[in-house]
């Protein structure tokens, strides 16, 4: 079965080959007709891969059902490299560095395109994608889950179970995650955002596995925030020893917050002040620094979702002409793909099927964190060496 759908979908792919594209459709005089894209690439087409970054949310899914519709070509998730063995789509989504993320694609990246999202909205719907993923034991049973449930939301009492236990973590990430794409793989630890060396960059990109209870360990980490200077987190014994020589504690912070000396005589931070850059970038032909920002926000409405689709219209249309940027359907078209696929719903389900306005609350404190992480980003991105740089300016 699997040999015959291939040679279908070759055959129809070649087809249209030689009439360059007809999904989604040019109807002239800015109409255009939706239609979803291929399922399968053939190997021997040779294609300008994008690799569609952004912390875990719905936000790139937002994005990639726009450049699926611009040019009729799929995407492809991290770990369906994983599970299901090489894929030749253009279109590669990932969560990576984050720990939900990997780097499964190898060397198939050519550019990079960085989806940011209002931090508060981030939290709620990486929630979501947490339960969703949380109720089946195989990966492609979990992909089906996730389509049939994508616009329900989370259990009331699970979201604050979760948010409780996770959030502050989640927070700190966000921003260590937009760094770590701005600076081209800089490594950094996520909470306190120092630069750090290859072996303790390892401790948190790539933890070992907790397979039972005596592999845990819980430790007290230090962040940046004056109000939260500590985040409890759960590691493998193996990674103790690294977290130790960089200033943690074991233990919980509870612990540590019932003894008024813990903090005082916390040693400093031991970091490698020397950049370390992760060696995954050098298989990126453009680097991993982004091309553009997209705004998933703005993707949204009517004021400036067109404009942002132009944007990833322009995203597609970079590399060699002969590439992915012949498949792109005429620019004329591209207000009309927006309506059909943001305004008008068709295609896959997103965050927006779900009524935004009732999303669960944050407590004062965890809404100070998120503000204290948001402003970071803007001195840091305002300011010398990032003034002329058009990324910065528009993030």
């Amino acid at each position: 079965l699997s040999s015959l759908r291939g040679g279908f979908v070759q055959n129809q792919f070649m087809l249209r080959a030689k009439q360059r594209r007809d999904l989604s459709i040019n109807l002239g005089g800015g109409e255009c007709e939706w239609q979803p894209p291929l399922a399968v690439v053939p190997l021997e087409i040779d294609l300008w891969k994008t690799l569609l970054v952004g912390f875990p949310s719905g936000d790139k899914r937002m994005t990639y059902v726009q450049m699926e519709a611009l040019s009729g070509l799929p995407s492809k998730d991290d770990w369906d490299f994983v599970y299901n063995g090489y894929s030749n789509a253009p279109l590669i989504k990932t969560n990576y560095p984050h720990n939900s993320g990997n780097w499964s694609w190898g060397e198939e990246a050519d550019q990079v395109a960085l989806v940011i999202q209002f931090i508060r909205r981030n939290m709620v719907e990486y929630s979501d994608i947490w339960w969703y993923m949380s109720y089946e034991t195989t990966y492609n049973e979990d992909r089906v889950k996730v389509e049939e449930m994508y616009g329900q939301r989370n259990d009331v009492d699970e979201f604050y179970a979760w948010r409780d236990e996770h959030v502050l973590r989640e927070i700190y990430k966000y921003g260590w995650y937009i760094d770590y794409w701005m600076e081209a793989g800089l490594c950094r630890d996520p909470y306190t955002h120092n630069v750090i060396d290859k072996d303790y960059w390892d401790c948190f990109n790539n933890p070992m596995p907790i397979k039972n209870k005596r592999e845990k360990v819980l430790i007290c980490h230090r962040t940046m925030s004056k109000k939260n200077p500590w985040v409890q987190l759960e590691i493998s014994a193996n990674a103790v020893q690294a977290h130790l020589d960089h200033g943690d504690f074991l233990g919980s912070c509870s612990d540590a917050a019932q003894d008024p000396e813990f903090v005082a005589s916390s040693p400093g931070l031991v970091h490698d002040d020397h950049p370390t850059t992760d060696s995954n970038c050098e298989s990126v032909t453009e680097t991993c620094s982004p091309v553009a920002i997209i705004s998933a926000d703005k993707l949204r409405t009517t004021a400036d979702g067109p404009a942002e689709t132009e944007i990833i219209g322009n995203i597609l249309k970079l590399g060699p002409a002969e590439k992915t940027a012949k498949w792109v359907i005429n620019q004329e078209a591209w207000d009309c793909i927006w309506d059909k696929v943001i305004d008008k719903n068709l295609g896959p389900m997103t965050f927006d099927d779900r009524d935004i306005s009732q999303d669960p609350n944050f407590s004062v404190f965890m809404l100070e964190e998120m503000l204290g992480e948001v402003n970071r980003l803007i001195d840091k991105y305002s300011n010398d060496p990032w003034t002329a740089d058009q990324n910065a300016n528009r993030l």
